[in-house]
């Protein structure tokens, strides 16, 4: 535990687990907000008829704050029927982690994979 607080600075308190944490809690809520439905176009009233999922899928990503000071980014992993068949998922300390650019990082290695897996139809089950 001595070596994780020396790797995220001098005197910090946020321990293993609550990243741990933070990054399946983020990762739970992509797969929840897309066993929901499709990914959303920008349209009025989304925000209303959807709620939550409905904004998580519309933005690609989620972004939760552990009670000990992590945050954890996740984005999907989709097939070509916009099925979340994974999730990728970064945490750090909310003081050093630039939330933006993890994200536009993390959407874009989803990106990646997501083309990846639809290149190749027989990684994932196509739904």
């Amino acid at each position: 535990m001595d070596a994780v607080r020396r790797a995220h600075g001098v005197g910090a308190e946020i321990g293993v687990e609550d990243e741990a944490r933070a990054s399946v809690q983020a990762a739970t809520r992509i797969f929840q907000a897309f066993a929901a439905g499709p990914p959303l176009r920008v349209s009025a009233g989304w925000e209303e008829a959807e709620g939550e999922a409905g904004r998580v899928r519309h933005q690609g990503f989620v972004a939760v704050r552990g009670a000990g000071g992590a945050v954890g980014i996740a984005a999907p992993v989709l097939t070509a029927s916009s099925t979340a068949v994974g999730a990728l998922a970064v945490t750090g300390p909310q003081g050093r982690l630039q939330v933006v650019g993890a994200v536009s990082h993390l959407r874009a290695a989803c990106a990646a994979v997501s083309r990846a897996l639809q290149r190749t139809p027989d990684m994932a089950p196509a739904h």
